[in-house]
């Protein structure tokens, strides 16, 4: 979208739909997280954010190499294809589920739940 625009209005439904890719990040993190055991989140979100970080990186360094050699827009039809292709890879992948283990928000959940129901104000005994 933003590589073919003509208009500013063109501009402004390419940088919205860019802002939508931009709000996956939070459950990504959130999803990747979950597939580690809970004492190894921060490895996890650190892991996470170090790759997004080098993709940033490497990406700024190749982007002017790309608007010589193809133009402006060959910058974002590159991403397109890296992303297309990250899909491809990511298809056949599956999911190894783990059991479900009680977290310790929800014991307390559950804990004062269980004290809110037995507590009787003595005006009502």
């Amino acid at each position: 979208m933003i590589a073919n625009a003509n208009s500013a209005d063109q501009l402004l439904v390419g940088r919205a739909v860019t802002g939508l890719a931009a709000g996956t990040w939070v459950p990504l993190v959130a999803v990747f997280s979950s597939q580690f055991p809970a004492h190894e989140v921060v490895r996890a979100t650190a892991l996470l954010t170090f790759v997004s970080s080098l993709g940033r990186v490497s990406a700024t360094g190749l982007n002017g190499s790309l608007n010589n050699w193809g133009g402006y827009s060959l910058a974002f039809f590159a991403a397109v294809g890296v992303a297309a292709l990250a899909v491809l890879l990511v298809l056949p992948a599956h999911e190894q589920r783990r059991p479900r283990y009680g977290h310790r928000w929800e014991q307390r959940a559950t804990w004062l739940r269980a004290a809110m129901c037995s507590y009787r104000p003595s005006w009502r005994r």
